[in-house]
């Protein structure tokens, strides 16, 4: 039976084909059962028809490029021209690491005043209280960590709707550039007019202030899509728009630029704190940026650590070896080197670190091709037999830890502390494939490690993702940096201890201090030659940077990863106190569209909590749009962040659980799910249920996610899909009865997981609906 359902979940996983270059971060969810065309620009789309897309009458931009973070603000406007009126689904394609932080939308309809939505973030307690308010509906609109979607209700022929979207997004750094992607492939039937008649982009380049050594930077500026027309305004700002007289391919824009140097350069900013704001604390950014050319670097003692767990098996295991192939490659001949391929057991290249040389290399490469998947899943033992491997190097190597795993296991906290206590000098770097990894635990790690952690949520991205992240750990040219004049006792700095400048890798460092701030700040690190570095950089104000933004983005990444690791309540409550106040999504928050603020009574309050008070409250329920109607938005990745180690232990396959990710639905009206209270099918108005939905689903989300998306993927050998298999089952009662007869044994052999979830659900009494109200769960 196991061999049965692994040939199904291989099967599932076949056939996929890789999206083209540049647009191969942004891909959606499939829009219909058998379509395979991509959807790789801004579409607002029928729920009921996934044929039928509004027409874009303008697509406006303003991209500020700041170094390594990109802040966007796009206004779209769309024209219902098709036959249909319907509810519409608005697609922004997004990269992983991109983070909505507002959205607006207007319909237009006729005469009449606009109607508006916003979108805002809530907690999970506000979720149960609108879960229990009888005069509003929640709806949960699915999307993916490639996409963004906003549902656009009752949008009439002829209607006009304007969606304005803020977001910022962390820009990966290639051979000296950062680069940029908007996805702008349109549909032929999809624009009024010519591209250049429709579309209008302005892009800023920051290359911070002043900096140090003076006159160091030098911003050049391209795009291999586009032609580029403006100038360097000042030494340290540029200003392009799109030339609209040339015309242009349908396709996506790519803006790669770069401050070129021959020296480390070093740039600071700060933003004074805004007085009644919710962190009125003056903010700050450290921004290192290698040499364009690098000299001498540091020899490195570099143990790779691969996952080969049953798992892995399929395409993303072979593609993690081709990468692990090429960072061999990537081996300077100074470097030692070893492998360590895992399951519940270790198996190693060499037992002593190896010479980099061509034919050690050529030896490694062989090994790494014979590397099969099996077993279960230890993440422990590598990293201690890794440890003693970098304890016999010579003390003038930075010792280096690269970890690839798509599992997560009950003992992550215990390998944190061992990492923390027994591994203090060496630099990890840590990389997730699939929904089943802790991104929280790889993120620790990374950051204890001074390293780095990328997650792959795509198997077509898993050897792109890995080899980037194999490239940022090559030729590190200062290590052990520092701040040292902060007033630390008054400061709030991440990352707490600022990793090594690599000659691929920038290091940015942001602050909030709650008192006066230095006029400069005294950088301090260690050369490859031995020599120490000492500069100091000017604290400039930046008026063009939202840099208050990218802390908050920053903070809540790293105080999430320290929540989960230290099991603390206060830091979990800070994450979601933040996550509201600031209106930035995370792990622990929800994003929600609402009507806006401005057009209802709600009372006024600090950032967004008075309009989350309000809406808990019940007072602005009857007048939302779509009938007293709210949407929750899914978070991207941010929902994926605490992986399963019921599915790791069950070895479910990563491959077709990561392609899952893009499939949220067979038809756009699919997206569009029905509260996570009704899954306790209780024939009743679940609204008087009082199940935390919030709670509910995290729980199965944590316990079971792996189970259900891996039934997913079996069940579409006997079904033409899992929703068809299990649509008509409710989660408790009917789903081992109602569905065996599709699925067979199924049931039976994941009953250890799913019986955790009737286990959730049974604290709701679903047999009895008079009995419901009482569950209080």
């Amino acid at each position: 039976l196991l061999l049965l359902l692994l040939f199904f979940a291989v099967m599932a996983s076949n056939g996929k084909t890789p999206p083209p270059a540049y647009e191969h971060f942004f891909r959606p969810p499939a829009l219909g059962q058998g379509e395979s065309a991509l959807c790789s620009a801004p579409a607002l789309i029928a729920a009921s028809n996934a044929a039928a897309r509004c027409r874009v009458l303008s697509l406006g931009g303003q991209i500020e490029c700041h170094l390594s973070t990109a802040f966007v603000t796009l206004e779209i406007r769309f024209e219902n021209n098709t036959n249909i009126s319907d509810n519409f689904l608005f697609q922004l394609p997004q990269h992983s690491r991109t983070t909505i932080s507002n959205v607006k939308l207007q319909k237009f309809h006729g005469q009449n005043p606009p109607e508006e939505l916003c979108v805002s973030v809530i907690s999970a307690d506000d979720v149960q209280a609108l879960s229990a308010k009888a005069n509003t509906t929640i709806q949960e609109v699915a999307s993916s960590p490639y996409d963004f979607r906003l549902l656009v209700p009752a949008l009439a022929v002829g209607d006009q709707a304007v969606l304005n979207i803020t977001y910022l997004e962390t820009l990966e750094f290639f051979d000296g550039f950062y680069e940029f992607v908007l996805p702008l492939t349109f549909r032929v039937d999809e624009v009024a007019g010519s591209y250049q008649d429709v579309v209008n982009l302005t892009v800023a380049i920051n290359a911070g202030a002043s900096y140090s050594p003076p006159n160091a930077a030098q911003i050049q500026a391209l795009s291999n899509t586009h032609t580029l027309v403006g100038n360097q305004v000042t030494a340290t700002r540029a200003v392009f728009a799109l030339d609209r007289r040339r015309a242009w391919c349908n396709g996506p824009f790519h803006l790669k630029y770069s401050m070129l140097s021959t020296q480390v350069m070093a740039s600071a900013i700060f933003e004074p704190g805004r007085f009644g704001s919710y962190d009125p604390r003056n903010t700050f950014a450290l921004f290192l940026l290698p040499p364009s050319h690098v000299g001498m670097v540091f020899p490195r003692s570099v143990v790779f650590i691969i996952d080969r767990s049953g798992s892995m098996h399929g395409q993303p295991l072979e593609d993690a070896k081709r990468a692990l192939e090429a960072g061999i490659e990537m081996l300077h001949p100074s470097d030692l080197f070893s492998i360590v391929v895992f399951d519940h057991t270790q198996t190693l290249y060499r037992h002593d670190m190896t010479v980099a040389s061509a034919q050690n290399k050529k030896d490694a490469v062989a090994f790494t091709r014979s590397i099969v998947s099996q077993g279960a899943t230890d993440i422990l033992s590598p990293l201690e037999v890794a440890n003693n491997l970098l304890h016999r190097t010579p003390a003038t190597h930075i010792p280096v830890v690269l970890l690839l795993t798509d599992g997560a296991v009950s003992n992550e906290k215990e390998i944190c502390t061992f990492v923390q206590a027994q591994m203090a000098a060496v630099r990890v770097f840590t990389f997730g494939l699939g929904p089943y990894c802790n991104a929280q635990f790889l993120r620790m790690l990374s950051a204890m490690g001074r390293g780095h952690c990328e997650l792959s949520w795509h198997s077509s991205l898993v050897y792109d993702q890995f080899l980037h992240l194999l490239n940022k750990a090559t030729q590190p040219v200062l290590t052990d940096v520092r701040i040292a004049n902060l007033p630390r006792d008054f400061c709030e700095v991440y990352p707490p201890v600022i990793p090594d400048l690599y000659a691929r890798t920038p290091v940015t460092v942001v602050g909030k201090a709650g008192t006066t701030l230095p006029t400069n700040l005294h950088v301090t690190g260690r050369t490859a030659t031995g020599e120490m570095f000492s500069i100091f950089v000017n604290l400039d104000q930046n008026a063009y940077i939202p840099l208050h933004r990218l802390f908050v983005k920053t903070q809540i990444e790293e105080l999430t990863a320290r929540a989960w690791f230290e099991g603390s309540p206060e830091l979990r409550d800070k994450v979601i106190t933040t996550s509201v106040n600031e209106n930035m999504p995370s792990a622990y928050t929800q994003m929600v569209a609402h009507p806006n603020p401005a057009t209802t009574s709600a009372p006024a309050g600090k950032g967004n909590a008075g309009y989350t008070a309000a809406v808990a409250a019940g007072a602005v329920g009857a007048t939302l749009v779509a009938g007293g109607a709210l949407y929750l938005l899914a978070s991207g990745s941010l929902g994926l962040g605490f992986g399963s180690v019921a599915a790791t232990a069950s070895n479910l396959g990563t491959g077709g659980a990561m392609d899952s990710l893009l499939d949220v639905g067979h038809g756009l009206a699919d997206a569009v799910q029905g509260s996570c209270c009704g899954l306790c099918d209780c024939n009743c108005d679940c609204s008087t249920c009082g199940i935390d939905c919030g709670d509910y689903c995290s729980t199965v989300g944590d316990t079971c996610s792996g189970c259900w998306s891996s039934v997913w993927d079996f069940f579409s050998g006997c079904a033409s899909s899992a929703w068809d298999c299990v649509s008509g089952c409710s989660l408790c009662s009917d789903v081992g009865a109602g569905c065996s007869s599709c699925c067979g044994s199924v049931w039976d052999t994941l009953s250890g997981c799913a019986s955790g979830t009737c286990d959730e659900c049974g604290k709701c009494n679903c047999d009895d609906c008079g009995d419901c109200g009482d569950c209080g769960d």
